[in-house]
């Protein structure tokens, strides 16, 4: 496991099958640079400890997939018309809500980081 941002993104983006697609990298990109601004603010630190950094990797592989699913997937079925056939969807859009949604399955791991604020 890489000890720099670098090194660990480089991992992450091989865990996830990116190589040259920059549309996807750019993605990628974010959701690994948001989880971790996400666990450092939730635990409250500077810096991400090595013991967070698999924790860290889950998290942004959960966040990523949430962004590519947001983005490549309709939503659900708004409207049905019998005549002449007509679907409408919702839309489906990405918002704070998926963060969290991946974080939840780690608080127990990351709890234990979490420093009180003054």
């Amino acid at each position: 496991m890489g000890d720099t941002f670098e090194e660990r993104f480089l991992e992450f983006l091989s865990i996830i099958n990116i190589t040259d697609d920059d549309y996807r990298k750019n993605i990628a990109d974010f959701a690994f640079k948001r989880s971790e601004e996400y666990i450092k603010s939730f635990c409250n630190i500077d810096n991400l400890p090595k013991e967070l950094f698999g924790v860290h990797k889950n998290i942004a592989i959960d966040f990523f997939n949430s962004i590519e699913n947001s983005i490549t997937e309709k939503g659900h079925i708004k409207s049905i018309k019998e005549g002449l056939v007509t679907m409408e969807f919702f839309e489906k859009g990405f918002g704070s809500n998926e963060i969290l949604n991946s974080v939840e399955k780690y608080i127990c791991e990351i709890t234990h980081f979490r420093k009180m604020r003054w």
